[in-house]
């Protein structure tokens, strides 16, 4: 199907709809979501369905595509890394307040706060990142090659007496 075949179809079944702009997926049947996905006209998880790339070009709905998709999940972890590399370390808040907004839109903050902690977990598991502190007062910082943790630069170890 060429894009303008897509396009057409699309239109077809917003006409029949009697909605205008804006398709209410989550009120579709699953039949008609089928339909639409088969076309590729729709991309998503029922009830976060979106327009799919070929229509958001189409109709000049590209930002809100990109917001719906999100981007790889390699991005946000190296915004993460990225991060603690400037900073030495950050709290869990801290890294929320990095992330959750440059995930998608369709997630919930419940969702999204979920995804920052499979991405923390994600890094920690590959031993990138290590949490120095408690799960309600986390201080997350980078590794080094060796598994322990890299000492931030412009900060003092204090070394205990024994």
């Amino acid at each position: 199907m060429t894009d303008s075949e897509a396009l057409a179809e699309l239109e077809r079944l917003l006409t029949a709809s009697g909605e205008h702009e804006v398709l209410e997926f989550k009120t579709a049947t699953e039949a008609e979501i089928a339909h639409l996905r088969t076309r590729k006209l729709i991309e998503g998880r029922k009830p976060n369905v979106y327009f799919s790339l070929i229509v958001a070009q189409k109709i000049q709905r590209k930002a809100e595509y990109t917001k719906n998709k999100g981007f790889d999940k390699q991005y946000y972890l190296d915004l993460v890394r990225n991060a603690l590399t400037q900073h030495g370390h950050m709290e869990r808040t801290e890294i929320d307040d990095l992330l959750l907004s440059k995930l998608p839109d369709h997630l919930d903050r419940k969702q999204k706060k979920v995804k920052v902690s499979n991405l923390l977990t994600q890094l920690r598991k590959r031993g990138v990142i290590r949490n120095h502190g408690s799960d309600s007062k986390s201080r997350w910082m980078l590794c080094a090659a060796d598994g322990t943790s890299a000492q931030p630069s412009g900060t003092k170890r204090a070394i205990k007496k024994r």
